[in-house]
Parts: structure tokens; C-alpha cells; sequence
């Protein structure tokens, strides 16, 4: 079980996922939601750390393709049925699906591959964006180390150096110097 309470949206026509969790004493704060838009509005508002969703609840549908597309939270999904949402599940994106009697242990065990499954796939995001941004800022700096190098004559490593102590002098990043060398090359190539 987490360490610290989680935030759990529950929306669900019984109160199975509610039940369960307060009998095991999960350390959680239960927002219940009615209906699908409901979920969603309160998805949105609290940032919860699992959605619980009842699949034969009105709206819940909306709500799993609506909470999925946005990245709001990740969601266990509870249904009387397992067979149709197989595809249902892949396509939305929905970490775990449990039938309605399923009984506590498994509800709890899958709740936590859930919780940890979705902090994963947040970090590999993060872990990518970084890596995106890094790779950009490359591609800038080794064009503008270009323009100093056909500029003035030297040497990429000098080019370099140059960018890093114009950076640190005028406390930017890297990344804006070059940004600046490359846009300042592109004017004086149109104004001749």
C-alpha cells in the first residue's frame, strides 16, 4: 500500500471499490462521482491518483475515452463483463479491468499496478520530453556553432566555448544564445 493517501475518483452505481478500500484501511480520500461527466469534472478539478470507473454507470463510456485522451489519471475499470471491453481497454488506454466480484485482495493488488504503472508511464514521459528538449537544443547549438565557425574562422570547439561564455555572461542558456546567433544570421541574410 502507498505510503501517503491517494486521491481516488469513484464513479460507480454500487459501492464495491468504496467498500473495499475503507475495509483494508487504504490510505485514500474518496471523491464520488454519480455519472460520467461528473467524473470527468471531478477528474479534472482534483488530479486523482486512480479513477475508478463502473463500466454499466451512465456516461461511464465518455468518461473513460474523455479522462484517457486528456491524460487525467489512471483508471481501473469495474464491468459485469470482461469480454467486450478487452478491445475497449486497449484502445482507451485504461491500465486494469475487474469484474464486479472480484474480491478484495485482487482489487487491491490491481489498484496498486495501476497507481504504479501510470507513475512509470509519467516518467517515461518526462524522461522523453527532457530528451526532446536536449536533442532541440542540440540541433540549435550545432547550427549556430556553424555561424561562428564560417564566420570568424575557428574552430567548432571555440565556436562552442564562445556560446557558453556569452551564455554565462548574460545569464541565458545555451540554447537561447543560439537561438539568438541563428535568428540574428537569418535577418542579415534577408536584409542583403
Amino acid at each position: 500500500m502507498p505510503a501517503v493517501a491517494v486521491k481516488i475518483v469513484i464513479e460507480e452505481t454500487r459501492a464495491l471499490a468504496r467498500e473495499i478500500l475503507q475495509k483494508a484501511n487504504f490510505p485514500a480520500q474518496l471523491i464520488e462521482a454519480r455519472y460520467g461527466k461528473q467524473a470527468i469534472a471531478l477528474t479534472r478539478k482534483f488530479a486523482p491518483d486512480l479513477v475508478i470507473i463502473d463500466m454499466d454507470a451512465p456516461g461511464a463510456s465518455e468518461a473513460v475515452t474523455q479522462i484517457s485522451s486528456e491524460h487525467l489519471a489512471p483508471m481501473l475499470l469495474l464491468t459485469s463483463f470482461t469480454k467486450p471491453l478487452a478491445s475497449f481497454r486497449e484502445k482507451s488506454g485504461v491500465l486494469a479491468c475487474l469484474n464486479k466480484s472480484v474480491d478484495e485482495r485482487s482489487f487491491l493488488a490491481t489498484a496498486q499496478i495501476a497507481l504504479s504503472r501510470w507513475r512509470e508511464m509519467k516518467a517515461l514521459a518526462e524522461e522523453l520530453s527532457e530528451l526532446k528538449e536536449a536533442l532541440a537544443t542540440r540541433k540549435l547549438t550545432d547550427r549556430a556553432k556553424g555561424i561562428l565557425m564560417e564566420r570568424y574562422h575557428i574552430s567548432e570547439e571555440e565556436s562552442y566555448r564562445r556560446i557558453q561564455k556569452y551564455a554565462m555572461k548574460k545569464r541565458l542558456t545555451v540554447k537561447k544564445v543560439a537561438e539568438a546567433i541563428i535568428t540574428a544570421k537569418s535577418k542579415s541574410t534577408n536584409s542583403c
